[in-house]
């Protein structure tokens, strides 16, 4: 049972084309086979006496001088667990049940029957775990970013009919960003469409600075937990229905698909809007400047926070109006102190562009003086 869970999972990946991984989950294996030899050895031969008292016992049924001993680490245990780390494991929940749930029985089984101890259960553990992140780093971890043929296939597969498609660059992304990558696809018949795909390498890109935010910010202000792809999907997908039900002028979510096991992919109605940050400051009226803030008030009527109100996520269409982008980080049933947030970095974006007074006379118009006066112990040179 413990050889028929790694081998129909490469099976599966096979059939799948992904033999890269495969290969890595084999050369992983056969290192660890060879580390558990030589540990094996050492133990027999070379080690002190406590440790081979820790890692070894006399077998069932011996005795006397000539009884043989336990093994030191599983000789096949810790291949199983190299390979099923290196091909990632991981991320597929299903798969890392099934695994560890046969090998917890067979650990279990092994050291009631006496064939083992508990430091030789957990150094084989060890050792499977050490050398497949060393083989991983080592040959490097494979490309896991979809291609622009899986894009193509994703989109018929959720019926679309794409003719072309076309990845937008954004100048001065900064690098805590995890905002995924955007495409503008073009369909057969004509209608464009806008594309963000996430897969595991950009959640990556921003993993140090999501951790040193969560050390240095208490609170609500920062998420408890890193999001897996799926986690990530769904809070997008749920941001953006929730924007359009409270009222509020978002991209139009029209469709969502996975990329293969590293990727996914959410669909949105073309906007056509300019950023705030690309427009001159002769095109921002106090008009523009009441709208952006009715559409973070329909956000915030339902608790809604956006938790990233930069001029990047603001977008003016041709008819002049605002839609608030890029909800991917927000929150649902926020907290007062999220909401404020929300309204501190919005006087701060506006208030960079045409002024304080501005942007601040905007806010009290639709907000309200109460609303704008909570949110200023925020806008404290200590606070920013």
């Amino acid at each position: 049972a413990i050889l028929l869970v790694p081998v129909a999972f490469a099976v599966e990946r096979l059939i799948k084309r992904d033999a890269l991984r495969i290969a890595d989950g084999v050369l992983a294996a056969v290192l660890a086979h060879g580390v558990t030899l030589a540990t094996d050895l050492w133990v027999a031969r070379a080690a002190p006496d406590a440790i081979q008292d820790a890692l070894t016992q006399l077998a069932p049924g011996g005795s006397g001088a000539t009884a043989a001993l336990t093994d030191p680490v599983h000789g096949y245990l810790a291949p199983v667990i190299a390979f099923m780390t290196a091909v990632g494991l991981s991320r597929r929940p299903r798969w890392r049940t099934v695994l560890w749930m046969v090998l917890v029985l067979d650990a279990f089984s092994m050291l009631v029957s006496g064939y083992t101890t508990p430091f030789s259960i957990v150094l084989t553990i060890l050792i499977g775990w050490s050398v497949a992140y060393g083989t991983l780093y080592a040959v490097g971890s494979p490309n896991v970013r979809p291609t622009g043929r899986t894009l193509m296939a994703g989109l018929r597969h959720v019926g679309f009919r794409p003719a072309s498609a076309r990845q937008e660059t954004e100048s001065g992304e900064s690098h805590e960003s995890d905002r995924g990558r955007r495409y503008f696809v073009t369909l057969e018949d004509g209608r464009p469409l806008d594309v963000t795909v996430v897969d595991r390498e950009q959640q990556a890109q921003a993993f140090y600075y999501r951790v040193w935010r969560n050390l240095t910010l208490r609170g609500s202000a920062t998420r408890r937990s890193l999001q897996s792809l799926r986690q990530a999907l769904e809070q997008e997908a749920l941001l953006a229905y929730a924007a359009i039900a409270a009222g509020a002028n978002a991209p139009k979510l029209i469709a969502t698909a996975e990329l293969g096991p590293d990727a996914v992919m959410l669909v949105y109605e073309h906007t056509g809007g300019r950023p705030l940050d690309q427009l001159d400051d002769a095109e921002i009226t106090d008009e523009l400047l009441r709208d952006t803030w009715r559409q973070v008030k329909a956000l915030q009527s339902r608790r809604l926070a956006h938790r990233r109100l930069a001029g990047d996520a603001i977008l003016v269409d041709r008819s002049g109006g605002v839609i608030l982008s890029d909800l991917r980080g927000g929150e649902i049933a926020a907290g007062d102190l999220l909401l404020r947030m929300d309204i501190a970095q919005l006087l701060t974006t506006l208030g960079l562009r045409v002024g304080a007074e501005r942007a601040v006379a905007a806010a009290v118009e639709v907000l309200g003086p109460d609303a704008v006066a909570d949110c200023l112990p925020l806008l404290q040179p200590i606070a920013l």
